[in-house]
């Protein structure tokens, strides 16, 4: 039963992605926080893996249509987001040993609604 459940979530989050140009890791974590299925840890997991997924097949796409990868970009975003998932890895892991999966949970949405706010105001 979860595999459907997580695998319905996923499937309109892509969708809805895709025609709002966000990502659609942003409705899949609050998503799989809202079931309440999992703990905080492995829902980052999952998300990750459907973000990853999601990100392989863009990438394939948009080969296919002729669009071409700037080596130099590519490997200072690849450089940022290794670095950047390391630190905020150690950072959540810390907060779930010291607070508990909840609340960390808890802080991780309100900071997506803050952001998400924040997305708003800045685009309109």
């Amino acid at each position: 039963m979860h595999i459907i459940i997580y695998s319905i979530i996923v499937l309109c989050a892509t969708m809805i992605g895709a025609i709002t140009g966000l990502g659609g890791g942003i409705i899949i974590k609050p998503a799989f926080d809202f079931v309440g299925i999992d703990t905080t840890s492995m829902i980052s997991v999952y998300s990750t893996v459907a973000v990853f997924t999601m990100c392989l097949v863009s990438i394939y796409k948009r080969s296919k249509l002729g669009f071409h990868v700037k080596k130099q970009i590519a490997l200072g975003l690849a450089f940022g987001s290794i670095i950047g998932g390391k630190i905020g890895d150690v950072i959540f892991l810390h907060a779930v040993e010291s607070w508990g999966s909840q609340a960390v949970s808890a802080t991780q949405s309100v900071i997506l609604f803050l952001l998400l706010g924040g997305i708003i105001l800045f685009t309109l």
